[in-house]
């Protein structure tokens, strides 16, 4: 959920554009598409979840301007002369209260057109939708799952068995019917209301299917400042309220960015993450807090909020072995490693054929490397690595269950003992450490490597980053590092479809 100070703005929302400006946005398994132009905008929700052969279903909505209402209807009738056509398939803006559905059995997976088209049958804007790289999975879950918290007014996806035919899926939250927006094989995905408050009742059900239950927290945030037109050297406060955090089953997070730096700067940086652990929510599920902001020049400013609740996950999957916590031999481990490394390279490849990508990131010598090293391992030997390969994982974007790197985040980033602080997680046992020194590859002794993994043992998922430095004989880039996550099933195998991997120079 995104909230600045200036406008609310619901999930995925905008503000009006250039004319027939585009705006494509995906966040938690659905894809938004907004078209803006002088009259409104027209947007359209579709599952990211886009796999060939099966039927995936949206919805389109509009929004008009207009000072009056006169104008807005006006401004509403030109919206509806529109079409939207999803390759080759053509759905007019008018039928917005019937099922956008197509079959994605095309020939070309890379990606799918949505395109926008006026009353003469022009293209006026064009979208390209990625399809996921794991799009030959067609697994699907056997079971229904709802998260614990919601957002109001912002979509809910639930996962489990579906058609991919919104049209016979029905919702209630609280008793109260609520729209389906989106549908694949793998979820749905319903408009939470924001009128509803507190814990609720979830219900869906699709044809004679009896309904998945679950219950549900409402979700709200509040913000305000005492002031929002600062003069050069003024200071104010921003208040932030969230409720109905009661419960909560893992760290949520709230993303703070100054998007006026030029007017404002935040005490404590312009960009700012707060994790929301279980335990710092009051009991009546309220969290507070405040950020001082300093003026630089006189003017007002924007600062936008984000709120991002644990989730139940993404839309795939392709073992039915669920992943398995407690600690792992270190053998399992690193040969896991392996294996990961390995399939999600070639799920890397396999998704950048035929482009100047693939060529641009593909060492061979710096991962045949880095997989003889693989079975080399010093177990919870932190302290031996290079601060330069503790540091850029940290900096990645790790995110293991319940924060457990938050806090030596915190440490590296104030300066402290972070190879301590790490030790502390390995003694009590939260994480599994394996380090690799830094050391020239016995196969080519031109590539220099170094890798770290960290095991989450509550999850029995991991996440491991490697870097390979190296003169031209190895590779034609001088260090490139390689970040992969993935998870380990109840009998220690690396479940496929939980693996990833990024490349960067």
């Amino acid at each position: 959920m995104k909230k600045n100070l200036l406008i609310i703005i619901f999930f995925l929302a905008v503000s009006a554009l250039d004319i027939h400006a585009q705006v494509i946005q995906t966040q938690k398994g659905l894809t938004t598409i907004v078209f803006n132009n002088s009259a409104g905008s027209i947007k359209v929700y579709l599952p990211q979840d886009i796999r060939p052969g099966e039927i995936i279903s949206g919805s389109i909505t509009t929004v008009a301007l207009g000072k009056n209402a006169k104008q807005i209807e006006k401004n509403l009738a030109q919206l509806k002369k529109y079409s939207i056509d999803f390759n080759g398939q053509k759905f007019p803006v008018s039928n917005t209260d019937k099922v956008f559905q197509t079959n994605t059995n095309l020939e070309n997976v890379a990606s799918r057109q949505l395109s926008l088209i006026n009353s003469k049958g022009v293209n006026e804007a064009r979208v390209n939708l990625p399809v996921p790289l794991n799009a030959e999975h067609n697994i699907v879950s056997p079971t229904c799952s709802i998260p614990s918290h919601a957002l109001i007014g912002s979509p809910l996806r639930i996962t489990g068995p579906f058609d991919g035919d919104l049209s016979n899926t029905k919702c209630s939250i609280g008793g109260n019917p609520c729209e389906v927006i989106a549908e694949s094989n793998r979820g749905c995905f319903v408009k939470f209301p924001e009128n509803v408050k507190g814990i609720n009742e979830v219900a869906i059900s699709e044809k004679e299917n009896s309904p998945c239950h679950g219950n549900i927290s409402a979700v709200d945030m509040t913000v305000s400042a005492n002031k929002l037109s600062l003069l050069k050297g003024e200071k104010t406060i921003i208040n932030v309220s969230i409720s109905g955090l009661q419960q909560l089953p893992s760290n949520a997070t709230l993303d703070i960015i100054n998007k006026t730096e030029n007017t404002v700067v935040l005490v404590g940086g312009n960009q700012q993450k707060e994790v929301i652990a279980p335990d710092s929510v009051k009991e009546n599920g309220l969290f507070r807090k405040q950020i001082e902001v300093q003026s630089i020049a006189s003017g007002n400013f924007t600062v936008d909020f984000n709120l991002d609740l644990p989730d139940n996950g993404p839309i795939i999957f392709a073992d039915v072995r669920v992943p398995k916590g407690g600690k792992r031999d270190e053998k399992v481990l690193t040969a896991g490693t392996r294996t990961a490394f390995k399939g999600a390279l070639q799920k890397w490849k396999d998704a950048n054929s035929g482009t100047s990508l693939k060529e641009a990131f593909d060492c061979p010598n710096c991962f045949d490397c880095i997989q003889a090293y693989t079975t080399e391992s010093n177990a919870g030997d932190v302290g031996e690595l290079g601060w330069g390969i503790i540091t850029s994982f940290l900096s990645g974007g790790v995110k293991l269950a319940g924060g457990l790197l938050e806090k030596v985040k915190d440490v590296a980033d104030k300066g402290g003992d972070i190879y301590k602080a790490i030790k502390e997680l390995i003694d009590k046992k939260k994480i599994q450490v394996i380090g690799f020194k830094e050391k020239w590859c016995k196969t080519n002794e031109f590539c220099k490597v170094t890798g770290m993994i960290v095991y989450d043992v509550a999850t029995g998922c991991a996440e491991a980053e490697y870097k390979c430095e190296a003169t031209k004989a190895c590779c034609p880039f001088p260090v490139t590092t390689y970040k992969m996550k993935y998870c380990f099933d109840k009998d220690g195998a690396v479940i496929s479809d939980t693996y990833s991997l990024t490349i960067t120079h």
